[in-house]
């Protein structure tokens, strides 16, 4: 190998045996920042190549498209992926999935609001400035409404009310965020008890501002962590009445719709995960019809 080739990051792929699809996937940085193929790299440099992303049960996740016009896309997406790249890279996304299957490039996907790994249902996407833009209007007008459902493993919720602490950094961890954190930005949840069982809540919630992981910081620090959200104070442990223990593998939060301008809601499939959770604390299917209202 030339001494030139070992400068970049293709060749010292190449030396450390390691695939060129790593470049092309997305999944080699630098501390933080991630590398392209023609980046050179100096004396002392450490580059982390991730794993690629598993797929669930062997097979490729997948994304419905629910509407697509008018440089609007509209997508249904299950909670084991990701919506944008991270550090496994971009292949396995809601980007990568749903540029696919309407044929633009990930590029061109703007996605208008992001559900975290671990969240399904509803993600709307802008592909042209003039529908970003008028996204935009929607939500400063209130007609980009979106309505969330949740399992919470508590029962001491009052009713219905708003949450509004403020949201910023988390004081110890990058990758979360904290009621009251650093530099933290107004925050607003409104949120109704749909249901409740011995040792659950059903909640309907929606969320008028659009902050990094508002509902899940919203609600554990109301007391109430979603069910399944390791991250912020939940378990991920469902006991059912026959005293069955089993582990959800997903947060129990999912984006049920998204209604714009004004027109018909789009409408996401309620996970059959989520429902076995909730029969298995205690709930009946009823419940949902409410919740999503």
């Amino acid at each position: 190998m030339r001494e030139a080739d070992a400068r970049t990051l293709v060749g010292v792929l190449a030396a450390m045996g390691e695939a060129e699809s790593a470049i092309a996937e997305g999944r080699i940085f630098l501390g933080r920042q991630r590398l392209s193929a023609a980046r050179e790299l100096s004396v002392g440099d450490e580059i982390t190549v991730h794993a690629a992303r598993p797929t669930k049960g062997g097979g490729t996740e997948t994304a419905t498209i629910l509407y697509q016009g008018e440089g609007i896309v509209v997508a249904d997406k299950p909670a084991s992926i990701p919506t944008i790249s991270d550090h496994r890279g971009h292949e396995g996304t809601l980007v990568a999935l749903v540029a696919q299957k309407v044929g633009v490039t990930p590029s061109s996907l703007h996605p208008t609001s992001r559900l975290d790994r671990g969240v399904s249902g509803v993600v709307v996407f802008a592909t042209t400035q003039i529908a970003r833009d008028r996204l935009v209007t929607a939500r400063e007008k209130g007609q980009y409404t979106r309505r969330y459902v949740a399992i919470t493993a508590t029962t001491k919720l009052v009713d219905n009310g708003i949450w509004r602490e403020p949201i910023g950094r988390h004081p110890r961890d990058a990758r979360l965020r904290a009621a009251r954190g650093r530099d933290a930005v107004a925050a607003e949840t409104r949120f109704k008890v749909v249901a409740r069982t011995e040792r659950a809540s059903l909640l309907a919630i929606t969320p008028i501002t659009g902050r990094t992981h508002q509902i899940r910081v919203h609600a554990s620090f109301a007391k109430a962590p979603v069910l399944g959200d390791v991250a912020y104070g939940a378990s991920a442990r469902i006991t059912s009445s026959t005293g069955a223990i089993r582990e959800l593998d997903r947060v129990a939060l999912h984006c049920s719709w998204v209604r714009l301008f004004d027109e018909p809601p789009f409408t996401a499939t309620l996970p059959e995960e989520l429902r076995d959770a909730w029969r298995a604390l205690g709930g009946t299917d009823d419940a949902w019809d409410w919740a999503t209202l």
